[in-house]
């Protein structure tokens, strides 16, 4: 099941979350569990902001957040993942397409005009790229990092 997240959904939104960063290449570093809850709690409700998250027997097992906005230098409606996760023994199932859908359908909603969804947790990259292609999504260029 799919549904809109709310603040009380936020615990447990961050629990996925810091599940999701232990398998990321920024593992490395801490995660900030306060921060995390503070940022998604201010957040979550905001009628620019995208929080749906896949649940499995009443359990969130993975979340999409993302915001749009206008772009900062286009006459552009721009949305974009804040984060996109799925816990590690639920991947590989329907749970990302039946987020990456609802997505799509708010965006249209809103009159989006560019919508992107970052592949960077090194988390079979290569395996997420070619699923969001199969949603419509085109690869548009590389993010490069130092640091890691």
């Amino acid at each position: 099941m799919i549904r809109k997240l709310t603040r009380e959904d936020v615990p447990v939104l961050v629990d996925v979350c810091m599940d999701f960063h232990g398998d990321s290449v920024l593992s490395q570093f801490t995660f900030d569990k306060n921060k995390a809850l503070y940022i998604l709690d201010e957040i979550i409700e905001h009628e620019m902001v995208f929080a749906y998250g896949a649940f499995h027997k009443d359990q969130l097992i993975g979340g999409l957040v993302a915001e749009a906005k206008s772009h900062l230098f286009l006459d552009v409606l721009f949305a974009e993942d804040i984060g996109f996760f799925i816990k590690s023994d639920r991947r590989g199932g329907l749970n990302a397409k039946r987020l990456v859908n609802k997505f799509n359908l708010w965006c249209a909603d809103l009159g989006v005009d560019v919508t992107q969804i970052s592949v960077d947790a090194g988390i079979s990259n290569e395996r997420t790229c070619g699923f969001l292609g199969y949603m419509g999504y085109k690869d548009t260029g590389s993010l490069m990092t130092i640091g890691l």
